[in-house]
């Protein structure tokens, strides 16, 4: 998923914008959420660091920006930037390789104004609006072993007339989930004498960029007595890198709009009229000066800068159609969780302080989607004193990590704070003892036709796997009942998720027959360690995810459905062609099947969540095991369907 960060329009705050702290106390904690980190980084003294952030999907990647500034105040023209990568390995944050600094950079640069990183947190790319004298640029920078790596020369806008190419392209920048479609801003860019700005589409294959189409200008703007618009100054993009959103925050004199686009083809259509706020009639609450997409593009996060209440908005799309859903507070910075069930707000405000001037502080906000579709406030993150808390926040996909930047923390030295809300771990769950001789311990379910799927299939389990090698399965529906005579080498028929060597994958026979085992993860999960392990199969491709986030594809050009037969369930073993050594080393907890393919923003908002209260495909749940009865020989099916499962060869309970 992408990780969106939305720039407010550069230029001085209006007077309005400096209230009084006092008048808002800080509120509670949000729900569960704690601090994990504090980000710093050695060399970024005067910098700014946190001035832009952005996580990967699973929340343990984090982009942070620093164009050597802590505020706004006005245009990006003298600083060169900079942007810091930190990673997160068992809970530990630590800075990842050398500042990114892109080459070719010219004059003052900003970079780090704007920052996006891909979901699987391995492609970066940094906006600095200030190269060439405010033409912009941005770069791109990708993963490499432990360090990174700048993909290519800087990105530049497409030629256009010198009189109006300062547009500081690049003051914003979201990119898709695959990292290879972005948008990015060109807010200040003038036509004719009319600042109304607009943004880029552009496109990665075989490693290179290059622009789609031409600028992405709404329809429907209205100008300020100025000549101002400037379309561009917020950007965000769907996962699927089809659905992309622009803001306007200087439509119709200040008051604001947003512009949707949608992809057909290779080119981009306006899709609706503009978007505009929840109070048309407030003087100068800069509507879309912050936005925020879902991963399916489906649900918008439309902020303004007024200090009125309740000046943001949640807009909805329905068969091609935008409405606003609710109003919500408002915010300098918003972030959506990947299925926009999470919502985080951002507000840096300035407020009375020392000789006569004023003090950044800010806060941070949580809000959740009800089964309504209303949205509640959760509460207020912790705030950390001096350092414009707030002016720049994300989420991780599944709404678990949160990451809030505040670029004026110790005299301009900028820091970043990582708040996490876990999933509660399995008090209970079931052992396995991992025996490669026949005699693994699994629990056994007998064959029942729910079972037997079909077309499509969505596997799921908790693994605290030891970390022994071998493929070992975690639930499957394998060819052979178990206490039948002899595995001989026959047709294949089932569906199987497996550890290999510690690295998810899923296994499907189909009716051709034959096997589709594909969608092997590139890298092993954790040992000794709750991790959260899916997989599904739509009849053509299998998916398989690790905590939400996809770690493997495979496709194949036909579509077949999954054969199957009269053969049982296994949990912690798999039995395939006659193999023995299949048995599951470690512990299992709620381990599901369904017979749909779950979509990757359900997998994402989903997994691992101890609750299904809600949940979008209910009604395709087969079989849920707990597996948290504690004592018996026997594991009870939750969904309601009576699959039962029967403990042997030593399975036991972990408490």
């Amino acid at each position: 998923m992408s990780n969106r960060i939305y720039r407010r329009p550069f230029a001085p705050l209006p007077a309005l914008m400096i209230v009084l702290l006092a008048a808002c106390p800080a509120g509670a904690l949000a729900q569960t959420y704690t601090q994990q980190a504090k980000l710093v980084a050695s060399d970024s003294a005067g910098y700014g660091l946190g001035y832009s952030v952005s996580l990967s999907a699973d929340g343990n990647t984090a982009l942070l920006g620093a164009p050597q500034r802590c505020d706004d105040s006005g245009n990006p023209s003298s600083s060169v930037g900079a942007a810091w990568i930190f990673a997160r390995s068992n809970g530990q944050w630590v800075q990842q390789g050398a500042k990114l600094v892109g080459s070719n950079a010219q004059g003052g640069v900003d970079q780090g104004y704007s920052v996006a990183l891909s979901a699987d947190g391995n492609t970066a790319l940094v906006g600095g609006p200030a190269d060439v004298h405010g033409t912009g640029a941005v770069w791109v920078f990708v993963r490499n072993g432990g360090g990174w790596i700048q993909q290519g020369d800087k990105l530049v806008r497409p030629p256009i007339s010198d009189d109006n190419k300062y547009g500081h392209f690049g003051m914003s920048v979201s990119v898709s989930a695959d990292g290879n479609t972005a948008i990015i801003g060109d807010g200040y860019l003038r036509s004719g004498e009319l600042q109304d700005g607009g943004a880029w589409i552009f496109v990665r294959s075989s490693g290179v960029w290059a622009p789609q189409g031409g600028k992405l200008l709404g329809t429907g703007a209205v100008s300020s007595p100025m000549g101002v618009v400037r379309q561009g100054s917020a950007v965000a993009i769907s996962a699927d890198g089809n659905t992309a959103m622009m803001g306007g925050p200087w439509d119709n004199n200040g008051k604001g709009a947003a512009w949707v686009f949608a992809r057909n083809g290779t080119s981009w259509v306006q899709q609706g009229g503009k978007l505009t706020g929840p109070s048309e009639n407030t003087q100068n609450p800069f509507f879309a000066s912050a936005i925020a997409l879902s991963g399916d593009g489906n649900t918008a996060l439309v902020s303004g800068l007024s200090p009125a209440p309740a000046m943001g908005a949640i807009f909805v799309r329905t068969n091609a159609t935008w409405s606003q859903r609710q109003t919500i507070d408002r915010g300098f910075a918003v972030g959506l969780s990947r299925d926009g069930s999470t919502a985080i707000i951002g507000d840096d405000r300035y407020v009375a302080g020392r000789n006569g001037g004023v003090v950044p502080a800010g806060w941070v906000s949580l809000y959740s989607r009800n089964g309504d579709q209303t949205w509640s406030r959760l509460g207020n993150l912790p705030e950390h004193g001096d350092g414009t808390q707030g002016h720049a926040v994300a989420l991780s996909a599944n709404g678990g990590t949160a990451i809030s930047g505040a670029p004026c923390y110790h005299n301009n030295d900028g820091a970043a704070w990582i708040f996490t809300k876990p999933s509660p771990l399995p008090a209970v769950s079931l052992k396995f003892n991992g025996q490669k001789d026949g005699s693994g311990s699994y629990a056994r379910v007998a064959d029942a036709t729910d079972l037997r799927v079909g077309s499509q299939v969505t596997l799921e389990a908790m693994v605290y796997w030891d970390g022994s090698p071998g493929y070992l399965g975690l639930v499957s529906k394998p060819m052979r009942d178990i206490t039948g005579p002899g595995f001989p080498y026959i047709p294949v028929t089932g569906y199987a998720l497996a550890l290999d060597d510690g690295k998810p994958m899923l296994g499907i026979a189909v009716s051709d027959p034959g096997n589709r085992a594909g969608a092997r993860a590139s890298a092993a999960i954790p040992a000794n360690v709750w991790t959260a392990v899916s997989a599904t199969y739509d009849g053509r491709r299998s998916t398989t995810y690790v905590n939400g986030v996809e770690v493997g594809r495979q496709e194949w050009p036909d579509s077949q459905g999954i054969a199957d037969g009269p053969t049982p369930v296994l949990i912690g073993r798999e039995f395939l062609k006659g193999f023995l050594d299949r048995a599951y080393g470690g512990r299992l907890a709620d381990v599901r099947i369904w017979n749909q393919a779950l979509p990757p923003e359900t997998i994402a908002a989903w997994s691992g969540k101890s609750s299904l209260d809600g949940h979008p495909n209910a009604g395709a749940l087969v079989a849920r095991w707990l597996l948290n009865e504690g004592d018996g020989a026997v594991a009870r099916d939750s969904s309601g369907h009576h699959h039962d499962a029967m403990l042997a060869n030593g399975a036991t309970w972990w408490k």
